[in-house]
């Protein structure tokens, strides 16, 4: 899950840059600081609702320049060290571990949301029942059976829909090709040899993705 970092009330940093000859005051040849581009503050929800499911769900986009397997920037310092690799693993190796971690949060989604009705629903229905047996009349009595049938359909979807299990499978490639992310970088076996460390990547990515490694 993602963390906010706290906010910390403090001076602005300065920011100096080695600007041109034309854009230095003075004599001395100092650097004018950059103004500070104001970010657009990100939209928060209530901390108690942060992990409730949606009823429509939106894959979140990341943002430009993240990697989404470090969910964070690439290391500016390691950027160049790592480029022709970083090139590689953006064309094998990302794209398939974006589907993978979306289709996961999706599942999980979906298996949290049925979790949620069939709580709050046996609730309502242990509700309606009691006053069923109270009230006069067949009214409550025919309300309490059509939600039981009801809550009864949705466990049997949710069933039928496996949402569990599919985060599961999802989430386990997922981390799967996250490991081969870094294994890739860091040059370790299957990956030492750079006659074809390429073609291992790819082999591995399809084993993967076909549910045939683990």
């Amino acid at each position: 899950m993602p963390i906010d970092r706290p906010h910390f009330a403090a001076t602005p940093a300065v920011t100096l840059s080695l600007a041109p000859e034309a854009e230095r005051d003075g004599p001395a040849g100092l650097v004018r600081p950059l103004p500070r581009v104001p970010r657009r503050p990100k939209r928060r929800r209530i901390a108690l609702f942060e992990h409730l499911p949606r009823l429509r769900w939106r894959d979140a986009e990341g943002e430009e320049g993240t990697d989404p397997v470090l969910g964070d920037r690439f290391p500016a310092a390691m950027e160049a060290e790592h480029a022709a690799d970083l090139a590689v693993l953006r064309t094998h190796l990302m794209p398939h571990f974006v589907d993978e971690d979306r289709e996961a949060l999706r599942a999980q989604n979906d298996f949290r949301l049925d979790q949620l009705v069939l709580i709050a629903g046996g609730v309502a229905a242990t509700g309606l029942g009691a006053l069923s047996g109270v009230a006069h009349g067949t009214g409550w009595k025919v309300l309490a059976a059509a939600w039981t049938a009801f809550l009864a359909a949705w466990a049997s979807r949710s069933r039928d829909l496996s949402g569990h299990e599919r985060w599961r499978s999802c989430r386990l490639r997922a981390e799967l090709l996250r490991s081969e992310y870094f294994l890739f970088l860091a040059r370790a076996r299957p990956y030492d040899d750079d006659a074809c460390r390429v073609r291992n990547l790819k082999r591995r990515v399809g084993e993967i993705r076909s549910g045939g490694a683990a």
